[in-house]
């Protein structure tokens, strides 16, 4: 019974333990999210933006400003 409790607790000490990495990139990629969404916003309507196709990157005349900003904004919310 005791061997079988002990096992029990190594098994949730790594469920913690996984869990808290997967926290803390989440936090990251949150963070990373929110940073580029700052400088992205703090650029004139003006300048071109252009996103990564596979191999190429094109040059979008749509507002890439708020298509970044509305397709980030759930990880805010988090």
């Amino acid at each position: 019974a005791f061997t079988e409790l002990q096992a029990k607790v190594i098994d949730t000490q790594q469920k913690v333990k996984l869990a808290d990495v997967q926290i803390e990139q989440l936090n990251r990629t949150k963070k990373h999210a929110h940073l580029t969404d700052t400088e992205i916003m703090t650029l004139v309507d003006e300048t071109n933006m252009y996103e990564g196709v596979g191999r190429m990157t094109i040059c979008f005349m749509i507002d890439l400003k708020e298509a970044w900003h509305e397709e980030n904004s759930n990880l805010r919310v988090c």
